[in-house]
Order: structure tokens, then C-alpha cells, then sequence
């Protein structure tokens, strides 16, 4: 089956507004599964560690959640989804600072590895499910 660009545009755009719609419980245990093996495989091995990882991905996703179903529909843009992502590594980062004084740079890398991660997944799975 041939789909122009017009249709990929079209599908495109539904799956960018509805990238959220996920429930939030499913959210945020797809998150947790993709996020804390990541972290782990990163050299974070310990259980303070990775339990200090679980709940700041626990809150931060809360968060993100909450700000994106704050916003109206229509003004839910990619802009606005990367925002609330660049919010999350912020806080995931000071968060996680607080508790792994070493390492900076590892820490904010395996961060953002993380979240990207968790991004382009639950993009794929709003796409192709």
C-alpha cells in the first residue's frame, strides 16, 4: 500500500497529539522499564542508586504529565512536548546531584540518554500501535 506524504503528515500529526494520551499508570511504568535497565547498563549499580533513579523518573514523569495535560490541545506543540522534556532532565539532574556527587558529566549523559531514549520509544509506540 503507497501512502503520500500528505498521509505520513496526517498520521504524523495525530501521533504528536496523542503521545500523551497514554494512560498515566502505562506511562509511567513504560518509562520505568525502559529508563531504569538504561541507567543500570550506564555502570549505576547500586540499589540507592537505582531506587534515587526510580523516584525521581516517578516524580519528574508525574510532572511532565501534569504540564502537558494542563496545556489545550491545540497549543500542544513539539515545541511544547521538548520543553516539558528539557524540564525533566533538569530535574532529573539536580535531583540525581544531590545523591551521586561524582561523575558530573556520566550523570548528566546517562540522563539524557535515558530520556531521549524513553522518548523516540514512546513515539514508536504511538506510531506503529
Amino acid at each position: 500500500m503507497f501512502f503520500s506524504l500528505t498521509d505520513f503528515n496526517d498520521k504524523a500529526t495525530q501521533v504528536g497529539a496523542s503521545l500523551f494520551d497514554l494512560p498515566a499508570a502505562e506511562a509511567l511504568v513504560l518509562t520505568l522499564l525502559i529508563e531504569i535497565p538504561l541507567f543500570y547498563l550506564r555502570g549505576y549499580r547500586s540499589r540507592d542508586k537505582l531506587g534515587y533513579f526510580a523516584v525521581a523518573n516517578i516524580f519528574s514523569n508525574v510532572l511532565l504529565n501534569e504540564y502537558l495535560a494542563q496545556m489545550p490541545r491545540v497549543t500542544l506543540t513539539g515545541s511544547a512536548v521538548w520543553a516539558g522534556e528539557m524540564l525533566v532532565v533538569a530535574f532529573e539532574m539536580a535531583f540525581m546531584s544531590c545523591f551521586i556527587k561524582q561523575q558530573r558529566r556520566k550523570l548528566f549523559g546517562t540522563v539524557l540518554l535515558t530520556n531521549l531514549v524513553s522518548y523516540a520509544a514512546s513515539f514508536i509506540y504511538q506510531f506503529f500501535l
